[in-house]
């Protein structure tokens, strides 16, 4: 890219002095901390139901449209990108926290070079990646009992795979620059706008009966339209900074990669957590078994990605506090990370445990109710993974990347290790007992750790975060427990209103029981509503 013109250059130090409040958003008071943050969690989550409703409107489409062998195999060659997905947001990771670090000390002239050289190394891994996807994705097709009919829109499915990935890596930048500078409800609306452009591709390529490999190569080509969309926006958004190749430093370089390099390394391991249960399956059963078992792994994804939006925000807040030494706010945060993240995660588990039948019914089609006991066995792991996004916080905020490493390889070599011989035995819960299993042994490991960083205590976390969600969560499931056994409310209009009042009534109690003053006034800032109003 090439650099811009004089006049944006001069423009710049005036830019930097109208953003430098970004830089620490929430003002010299906890209070006012809190407030950014939470607003920044709800603009995100905003950002991130739209990508769930999309992400969750496409997979309906295609679970109706598609055979299971279609649909396994479309999943499979996704599979393929979970690796570069993990590489990509461990590298993202150090470029939005060194955005964060640079424009919390007003350097506007160090952000550009921080974009300048993360641009150059990303294009640098976009076409290692590129070439390496390639590669690997044909050797492994013969291997994953890929139907005949198929085999040759799989093989075009895995070039524009690493076609599509070799061109959204640079763009990336863009998308992690408006997150460093917490440019939050930017980076909601752009994400929308993509969003929508793929939502519209996907389900106009569908309603063709377009073939496999079209979706596929589709699909990994909503990295590309995010960082396009951030990048376009940036002038509107009054935002100068420049890219060049004169801005790329070494040192830079070298630091980018101390923190990304081994969150890389995890990468690996992720791969095996997140992604070998599509290819085992396949390898051990067939495609169609993993059209199956999109329904429970669907629905805890939900739940995931729900859980983990949550703490995005905090993640640069967090490198700035622990940067700083104010380890007060840090206890503060994580606490309330914990607390609000519970809160949130608990009653969508709730619901699919005692309705999971009905909702993959109601979602993907009748076929799907023969995995309802998969799906809520699935899903329980949030009663507990819910903890996993402040220790997120924590170990990507405060750079302990020897730590994540450790931890994603523990949890790969449980699952691995599980998840093949029980897959051989079991079929559909061989996956799902084994990442449960290397999900557990993550977080035993770094949870007492991440509290440690955080000066948090176990009393406290117990009394503000685990008690009331889970009491609340009891009074909902014995609601819902009434309402499906009881009064036989599983009808897809029931399902419909059982999904949306729950969570309401869930967190209706939940503000009613357990929160203070000062905690109803917070969320009352994040979505709009000041006293008075």
């Amino acid at each position: 890219m090439s650099e811009p013109p004089p006049a944006a250059a001069e423009a710049e130090p005036s830019a930097a002095r109208s953003l430098s409040p970004e830089f620490n958003p929430l003002g010299p008071t906890a209070g006012g901390h809190a407030q950014r943050l939470a607003r920044g969690a709800v603009l995100q989550q905003g950002a991130q139901v739209a990508r769930l409703v999309g992400g969750f409107f496409v997979i309906t489409v295609l679970a109706h449209r598609l055979s299971f062998a279609e649909l396994g195999t479309y999943t499979i060659l996704l599979s393929l990108i979970t690796y570069v997905t993990f590489v990509k947001a461990s590298v993202m990771n150090a470029a939005v926290v060194g955005v964060a670090e640079a424009a919390g000390r007003g350097e506007s002239e160090r952000v550009s070079v921080i974009v300048s050289t993360a641009f150059a190394v990303y294009t640098v891994i976009g076409v290692i990646s590129g070439v390496a996807l390639c590669g690997l994705g044909l050797a492994l097709l013969p291997s994953l009992n890929i139907p005949h009919e198929l085999y040759h829109s799989a093989q075009l499915g895995v070039v524009g795979l690493a076609a599509v990935t070799l061109v959204s890596w640079p763009f990336q930048i863009f998308d992690d620059l408006l997150r460093g500078l917490q440019r939050f409800a930017a980076v909601s609306v752009l994400e929308i706008t993509a969003m929508v452009a793929y939502v519209g591709g996907a389900s106009a390529l569908a309603f063709a009966n377009a073939p496999v490999w079209s979706l596929v190569t589709l699909n990994a080509g909503i990295p590309l339209l995010m960082g396009l969309v951030c990048l376009l926006a940036l002038r509107r958004l009054g935002i100068s900074v420049r890219v060049s190749r004169r801005l790329i430093e070494r040192r830079e370089a070298r630091r980018f990669g101390s923190f990304s390099g081994l969150l890389v390394v995890s990468g690996v391991a992720d791969l095996a957590t997140y992604s070998l249960d599509r290819f085992i399956l396949s390898a051990l059963r067939s495609p169609a078994v993993v059209g199956r078992y999109e329904g429970p792994l669907g629905a805890q994804n939900l739940i995931r990605y729900l859980n983990g939006v949550l703490n995005a925000p905090g993640i640069p807040v967090t490198a700035n506090f622990l940067a700083a030494g104010d380890r007060e706010r840090v206890r503060e945060l994580c606490l309330r990370a914990l607390r609000y993240g519970f809160a949130a995660t608990i009653p969508f588990v709730v619901v699919m445990i005692i309705y999971a039948g009905p909702v993959l019914e109601t979602w993907l089609g009748d076929r799907f109710g023969a995995v309802a006991a998969p799906a809520a066995l699935f899903c329980s792991w949030w009663l507990v993974g819910a903890n996993t996004g402040m220790v997120g916080m924590v170990l990507m905020g405060g750079r302990f990347t020897r730590q994540l490493v450790a931890v994603s390889w523990l949890g790969a070599v449980v699952n691995v290790a599980l998840s093949i011989p029980l897959t051989s035995a079991l079929g559909i819960y061989g996956p799902i007992i084994g990442s449960m299993s290397g999900f557990a042994a993550t977080l035993a490991f770094s949870f007492p750790f991440a509290m440690r960083v955080a000066g948090l205590r176990w009393r406290e976390v117990a009394r503000e975060a685990w008690l009331p969600a889970y009491l609340t969560g009891a009074v909902l499931a014995a609601a819902l427990a009434g309402a499906r056994y009881g009064l036989g409310l599983t009808s897809k209009p029931a399902v419909v209103a059982v999904l949306v009042l729950a969570p309401l009534l869930y967190w209706g109690l939940y503000a009613l029981v357990w929160l203070r003053a000062d905690e109803r006034a917070l969320a009352l800032h994040a979505i709009g509503v000041r006293r008075g109003d």
